[in-house]
């Protein structure tokens, strides 16, 4: 699974403990396992766990609950690092707080990909699904619920669509079996931007 983010540049494996840091590299081999229901971000320079949970509707309490590496108190809690020192390519597993949105409850399989589930005010929406795991966590080409509760289509890099999608829609059926017809809709921001335009010819 590629991550987007700077390598990492923090203390070394020896310096540190190599138990208290996650880094993007380690991540990325399948090292080190993102936690059912979260997502991995690689810290870019200047962040903070503060700025990192605001970002990502959440809090740095449940931020730390899915990062034991980090403490508020190191000092009383021997075998964890200070919460207030993170490093540009160090991975911080992201839970996210809002009751909106694709929640990943599987972890990736070999190939990327895992099952979401999109929810709504704390109630599913939909059936859950496969998808293969975006750079920034989210569901790649997939129609999710944002944090927002809007639903939108996302692209390869799990970012709102702009641009055509291609996609099958069932119309009826031929000997007793669904059939699919092929169309094309545009789409900008995530949002359909237009009427889907079949194929012409049978369906399949």
């Amino acid at each position: 699974m590629a991550l987007n983010g700077p390598d990492y540049s923090g203390p070394s494996a020896a310096q540190l403990n190599a138990a208290l840091v996650n880094t993007k590299a380690e991540v990325e081999a399948g090292q080190v396992k993102a936690p059912d229901g979260t997502r991995a971000l690689v810290v870019e320079p200047g962040d903070n766990l503060s700025a990192i949970a605001e970002r990502n509707n959440t809090t740095v309490e449940q931020l730390l609950k899915d990062n034991p590496q980090w403490s508020l108190d190191p000092a009383g809690n021997p075998g964890t690092r200070d919460a207030d020192l993170i490093y540009p390519g160090e991975v911080v597993f992201v839970r996210p707080f809002s009751e909106n949105g694709p929640t990943q409850t599987s972890a990736p399989d070999a190939n990327g990909y895992a099952t979401f589930q999109n929810q709504r005010d704390g109630v599913p929406v939909g059936e859950p699904y496969r998808a293969q795991v975006a750079p920034n966590g989210y569901p790649a080409n997939s129609e999710i619920v944002t944090a927002d509760g809007l639903s939108i289509r996302t692209d390869a890099k799990g970012e709102p669509l702009t641009g055509p999608y291609h996609g099958t829609e069932q119309q009826g059926t031929v000997q007793g079996e669904p059939a699919y017809r092929s169309y094309t809709q545009d789409y900008v921001d995530g949002v359909p931007a237009g009427a889907k335009h079949y194929s012409p010819g049978k369906m399949f």
